[in-house]
C-alpha cells in the first residue's frame, strides 16, 4: 500500500505490512547519496521478507532527491512523512532503520527542532534506531575521500557551512541534546563496505560516548555497501535486539 504525503511523486510512504490495530512501526529510510533514483524504500524488501514474524507495521519512506532539492528538504520530507503517518494512521511508537544517508537523516531527525526551527512538533516515541553504514560527519567524509564525494555533497547542500553544520558531530548541533529519548541505539557497519571505511562509524561511536549515551557497536563481514541492508545478519540483529523485546 502506497500513500502520498506531499505533491511530489517521490513524497510517498509504502506499507510493506499493515495492521491498523497495531500502533508500532519499523520505518526504513534508504540511502543513495541524496541523489540516486535507484535507491528507494524497495531497497529493504529483502530485509523485510526475512522478518516474517515481526509484530509491527513495516513502512518505507521515499523523499525528494538532489539536485532538484537541497538540504534541509530531505529531512523536511522525512518529518512530513512521519507527521502524515501519525495523523492518518496513528503511528506513534516507531523504530527506525537507516542506510547510508538514510542513517544521516535519522541522526538529523534526532535534532530536528534545531535543524529546522520552524517545523511542526513531531509527537512520536522512538524506541530503537539502527544506523547502517551511515555518514555522520559530512565534512570529515570529504576530508577522507576528496573530490569524488564532494561532488554529490555539493549537489545536496548549498554551501560548506550547510554541510559542516548539518549533523550533531560538529558545529552548534554538537552542543544540543537529542529531541527524542531513544531507548536503543545500534551502530552497524560492514567491514566489507567498499564505499565507506570504518572512519565514519568510529567518529559516531566517539560522539555517542562523549554524550554518555549507551549504544551497541556491531560490525561484521556483511557485504558491500549496497548489500549490507539485505543481509540475514542484519535481519537477525533486528529480530534479536528489537522485535522480540
Amino acid at each position: 500500500m502506497i500513500n502520498k504525503y506531499g505533491a511530489d511523486p517521490l513524497q510517498t510512504v509504502k506499507f510493506f505490512r499493515c495492521d491498523p490495530k497495531n500502533k508500532k512501526a519499523l520505518i526504513f529510510i534508504h540511502g543513495g547519496a541524496w541523489r540516486d533514483p535507484n535507491n528507494t524504500y524497495d531497497d529493504f524488501q529483502d530485509l523485510i521478507e526475512q522478518l516474517p514474524d515481526a509484530n509491527v507495521n513495516m513502512i518505507g519512506i521515499n523523499y525528494r532527491l538532489s539536485p532538484e532539492v537541497k538540504h534541509p528538504a530531505h529531512l523536511s520530507d522525512v518529518i512530513d512523512a512521519l507527521l502524515f503517518l501519525k495523523e492518518k494512521f496513528n503511528v506513534v511508537d516507531v523504530s527506525l532503520v537507516g542506510h547510508s544517508v538514510g542513517a544521516t537523516l535519522i541522526l538529523q531527525l534526532l535534532t530536528y527542532r534545531h535543524c529546522i526551527p520552524t517545523v511542526r512538533l513531531l509527537d512520536i516515541r522512538i524506541e530503537t534506531v539502527y544506523f547502517i553504514d551511515g555518514i555522520y560527519d559530512i565534512a570529515d567524509l570529504i576530508e577522507e575521500y576528496g573530490a569524488d564525494y564532494k561532488s554529490f555533497v555539493d549537489a545536496a547542500f548549498s554551501s560548506i557551512q550547510d554541510y559542516t553544520t548539518a549533523t550533531a558531530l560538529r558545529g552548534p548541533l554538537s552542543e544540543v541534546p537529542f529531541d527524542f529519548e531513544v531507548k536503543n541505539l545500534y551502530l552497524l557497519h560492514s567491514l566489507e563496505d567498499e564505499l565507506l571505511s570504518e572512519r565514519q562509524s568510529d567518529l559516531f561511536a566517539r560522539f555517542l560516548k562523549s554524550k554518555g549515551l549507551h549504544f551497541f557497536d556491531l560490525r561484521g563481514k556483511w557485504g558491500k555497501h549496497e548489500q549490507v541492508y539485505r543481509r540475514n545478519e542484519i535481519a537477525e540483529i533486528i529480530r534479536e535486539y528489537s522485535l522480540n523485546q
